[in-house]
């Protein structure tokens, strides 16, 4: 558990690493040998990678404190008792009355039950036992309807509080200044440690002021009131007024008075009467890792979904807001994502902006009237926006003397829907300054609507940009311009979630491949790493041109035999509908296993959390799950401690380890190994966090097999292969078309009818035979089968097998593989480097 996430220390790394002038940043790295358990080294390295950082648990367990007392409330008990779990209180009004609650006290409310009122207990905890308000029993989240106060759970004054799985709402039926949680500072000084944790919040009847909603943390204009240590994260906050989550600090213009250390992560908000997240005067904040969604249910100007003012050092990041309402076109803002006035040191990046009525990105670049304090060093880089309407994918508003503004590396899609809608606007012209200067480098702008570009002022360097599609007269000059197709996947296919926008990752043979101007080094929206000193792509995406194949060359070969053979089965898993069953196991880490040597690259050195869940065939044994990483200094193993694993259920086993290599990082896998025990073993349910981030792994509960045997047995190789480091190979064939096979189905769905270019690599491990690569569909008419003229292989080397034809077929596809096979041969025989592209 970290107490204070995403620090300010990895914080300030960011703001460095982003200017210009310090693209080649480099940090000392300190190591300090430690003992684990199979000669694995703790290390600590502190690197601007660590950007990357993110998050916490979403629910944090009390931690040892110095009192320690539960109290329970049950307001479904027929009397009021003493506040013991035999003799429950069934009133707020009874927790509101008692004394101060000490460190480390619990105040428990029962689950499947409804209180109304204002929870609102006092007394503060104390660093390391915060007071916890939280739930107990069975059932769902226990309810708090306020009912029309202020605040249906509010803290005055106090630090070190939890608060955590309620579900929590505020029903009126009129207007007025409400909140669903809301702690408030007013002469309280610096409060320290406030948790928000996977709290469900909803129906807040709030008012259009800015500080009523959902979640409200507020330092009022007392001098010295702030805030340091906030994290609100896990929270599903809908249809509340004003601002669904806020962070206020009115003091933010006294130098050191501005509230530090704010994390915002992993929460949903829907429906915001006006904001969704808001940051406004903090040092040290971070919105990362949101949804949000029709914000701006009010009639009210200067809007946003998610957005930063009268802030410092703050990072916006691997978030996607959608659907932003507008609705006062000609004055509100109302885009999904803003850095607003008097905000120095801003990050935006990784986020994900559609159909926003509003538009995706603005920057309001200047001081709040009256004030000197200006915008400077903002960053906006590896970002994606789709249908972005109203002020369009990119906006300027207030622009005035910012400086050290870069916008790199982001793709901005507008499909034929949009109409007129400008590809970058500048309004409030007022506030215009022409002379500042600001660039706009490496961007792909696919424009297929009929809008221009107004920029703000005349201070701007456009350079190695895509502008495809239309043409308007006022597009920007830009000495390195591309007109050409970027070669997009599927332009315009996002959907909601992030994971919705391979489309927009550049096929081969792409122009835009390479082409890109060296900004910084990093990564880009994906996790692919980005050379400070190499050419990138342009546009978000910076990895390798692809076609429509999962891991068409074996180079990430997720779940693959260790030293086993590996099954997938539907009978033996832990949840879903399938889990792995490793067999015939020859070694204590026979198991399966998965590569996760880019997920450590793209999120850099730090503590990662691990897990499996395992359950054995035979009799019981033990096991535990390892990190096993080899980099430039040798192996190192990162597992837990052992633990009793059965036959009947299974049972979870957990690692955490501070992860640190010595460059070059050559490769990493997680796996389960047992003690001394060879027996079958079940797996499922893999885990790789970051920090209590998002699951790193890929296909976690094993639902999805990607490559598979038909009628053959296959293993993972590095010794035949045709590119890269790995091949496949299918021994054991019963068939002449037992071989390596794809399942593209889902592929074809989505791309629909048409000509597709197929084609792999094959060798046989004996003897010659004629071989084709084959595309097969079932569909309502039967089985068709795509497979051109055979081609000779043999054991010499590896031969190309390709084929094109317009592929249809007849109502809806019941299957569709694509694989190699021979004519006569059952050899064992070699692939890799399979493609499918749609012309």
């Amino acid at each position: 558990m970290r107490a204070i996430p995403y620090p300010w220390e990895v914080k300030q790394l960011i703001f460095q690493a982003v200017r210009f002038e310090d693209s080649t940043i480099q940090r000392e790295m300190k190591e300090s040998m430690g003992k684990m358990r199979s000669s694995k080294r703790n290390k600590w390295f502190l690197s601007w990678l660590m950007l990357m950082l993110i998050g916490t648990s979403l629910s944090i367990a009390p931690m040892a404190s110095a009192n320690n007392t539960n109290y329970y409330v049950d307001c479904s008990a027929g009397s009021n008792g003493s506040g013991t779990i035999g003799s429950p209180w069934n009133t707020l009004s009874s927790v509101n009355s008692h004394a101060a609650f000490q460190p480390g006290d619990q105040i428990l409310l029962k689950k499947g039950t409804s209180c109304t009122g204002q929870l609102a207990p006092q007394g503060s905890g104390s660093s390391g036992s915060p007071i916890t308000i939280d739930s107990y029993g069975s059932g769902a989240a226990p309810i708090i309807n306020g009912a029309g106060v202020t605040a249906t759970i509010y803290l005055f004054n106090q630090q070190y509080w939890i608060i955590q799985n309620l579900e929590v709402t505020n029903i009126s039926g009129t207007v007025a200044n409400r909140s669903g949680i809301k702690v408030l500072n007013n002469g309280g000084g610096t409060l320290n440690y406030i948790r928000i944790l996977n709290n469900n919040i909803h129906n807040v009847d709030g008012s259009n002021g800015r500080g009523t909603g959902g979640i409200v943390v507020h330092a009022s204009t007392g001098a010295g009131d702030k805030y340091n240590g906030v994290l609100i994260s896990g929270n599903t906050v809908t249809d509340v007024d004003r601002d669904g989550i806020i962070v206020i600090d009115q003091n933010w213009q006294t130098a050191g008075q501005k509230s530090t250390d704010v994390t915002v992560t992993q929460n949903t908000v829907t429906r915001a009467g006006a904001d969704s997240i808001l940051l406004f005067g903090v040092d040290g904040g971070s919105i990362d890792h949101n949804t949000g969604s029709y914000g701006g249910q009010l009639t009210e100007a200067w809007i946003g979904g998610f957005w930063v003012t009268r802030s410092d050092n703050v990072v916006i990041e691997y978030n996607e807001y959608y659907s932003m309402q507008m609705p006062i076109p000609a004055a509100g803002d109302s885009e999904g994502f803003d850095v607003d006035l008097s905000v120095n040191n801003a990050v935006v990046q990784f986020n994900y902006s559609h159909d926003n009525t509003g538009g995706g990105y603005l920057i309001c670049a200047g001081a709040v009237p009256g004030e000197t304090i200006m915008t400077d060093n903002v960053t906006v880089r590896y970002n994606i926006s789709q249908n972005d309407l109203g002020h369009g994918p990119l906006a300027f508003s207030g622009y005035s003397k910012a400086t050290n503004l870069h916008v790199y590396n982001n793709t901005f899609y507008l499909g034929s829907s949009v109409g007129s809608t400008n590809v970058i606007t500048s309004y409030a012209a007022s506030y215009t300054n022409p002379s500042a200067a600001w660039t706009f480098k490496n961007n792909i702008i696919y424009n297929l609507g009929s809008g221009g570009y107004v920029l703000p002022g005349t201070g701007h360097t456009f350079d190695y940009n895509v502008f495809y599609g239309n043409h308007p007269a006022s597009e920007p000059s830009d000495a390195h311009k591309s007109t050409a197709d970027p070669l997009f996947l599927a332009p315009g296919t996002g959907g909601i979630g992030r994971n919705t926008v391979d489309g927009y990752k550049l096929k081969t043979g792409s122009p835009a491949l390479g082409s890109g101007v060296a900004i910084a080094s990093g990564s880009d929206y994906w996790g692919n790493p980005v050379s400070g000193s190499t050419a990138p792509n342009r546009g978000a995406y910076n990895g390798p041109g692809t076609d429509l194949l999962f891991n068409p060359d074996f180079e990430k070969p997720q779940w693959t035999p260790s030293a086993a053979t590996i099954t997938q089965v539907t009978t033996d898993k832990n949840s879903g509908e399938r889990g792995m069953k490793a067999s015939s196991r020859t070694q204590l880490f026979s198991a399966a296993t998965q590569i996760v040597t880019d997920q450590l690259l793209a999120n850099g050195q730090g503590t990662y959390n691990y897990s499996a869940w395992a359950k054995f065939a035979g009799s019981s044994s033990t096991a535990f799950v390892i990190l096993w990483v080899q980099d430039g200094a040798g192996t190192h193993w990162y597992n837990a401690s052992s633990t009793s694993v059965g036959t009947s259920s299974f049972t979870q086993l957990t690692g955490s380890a501070n992860v640190t290599w010595t460059a070059p990082l050559i490769k990493a896998q997680l796996y389960v190994q047992t003690d001394s025990s060879l027996n079958d073993i079940y797996t499922d349910d893999y885990s790789l966090t970051k920090g209590g981030g998002p699951n790193l792994i890929s296909n976690p509960g094993m639902e999805e097999l990607q490559w598979y045997g038909n009628g053959a047995t296959l293993t993972h190789q590095k010794t035949d292969v045709h590119g890269g480091s790995y091949g496949m190979t299918a021994s054991s064939r019963t068939q002449v078309w037992s071989s390596v096979a794809i399942n593209v189905k889902g592929l074809l769905d989505r791309y629909g009818k048409g000509t597709y270019d197929f084609s792999a690599w094959a060798k046989l491990a004996s003897g010659s035979d004629t071989a084709f690569v084959i595309l097969k569909i079932d569909d309502g008419a039967g089985s068709h089968w795509y497979n051109p003229a055979g081609t000779t292989i043999n054991t010499s080397g590896f031969t190309k097998l390709s084929h094109s034809a317009n592929v249809t077929w007849t109502g809806a596809i019941t299957s569709a593989i694509l694989y190699v096979q021979t004519d006569n041969s059952k050899a064992d025989l070699h692939v890799d480097d399979y493609s499918l592209i749609k012309k």
